[in-house]
């Protein structure tokens, strides 16, 4: 799997899949901490989301706890074929999701809820 490099002075696309509305508000709450985070798309499920994305070698994709519950694993993999440049990052607490678990589904890094500010950010990051 390669990831294209993320130059930290450009403008990055981000896209959150989360299936509660109240989780998506405090995701874009999050990329509204960075001025070069910029939330292109907000999706409850994987199919919404892989309607409305294009490949994009800077795009950044948070996937949340309650929309991968629902879809199960197979959504980062179903992801990774339509869009697979983009930087995938699983969300979730850590006792219930831990970093370990989000490679082994294919993904590129996690996002604790439970981390500090300058945690998270550098889990979008990468």
């Amino acid at each position: 799997m390669s990831v294209t490099a993320i130059d930290h002075h450009e403008s990055m696309p981000v896209a959150i899949c989360e299936r509660r509305q109240f989780d998506r508000a405090a995701l874009r709450a999050l990329c509204s901490y960075d001025e070069h985070l910029r939330v292109v798309v907000e999706a409850a499920d994987g199919g919404e989301l892989l309607e409305r994305l294009a490949d994009d070698e800077h795009l950044v994709i948070l996937v949340g706890r309650s929309t991968l519950r629902q879809e199960g694993p197979g959504l980062v993999g179903r992801i990774r074929s339509a869009l697979p440049r983009a930087r995938i990052v699983l969300v979730g607490i850590a006792d219930e999701l831990a970093p370990a678990s989000a490679i082994d589904m294919g993904a590129d890094g996690f996002l604790p809820r439970d981390g500090d500010l300058a945690e998270q950010l550098a889990a979008v990051y990468g």
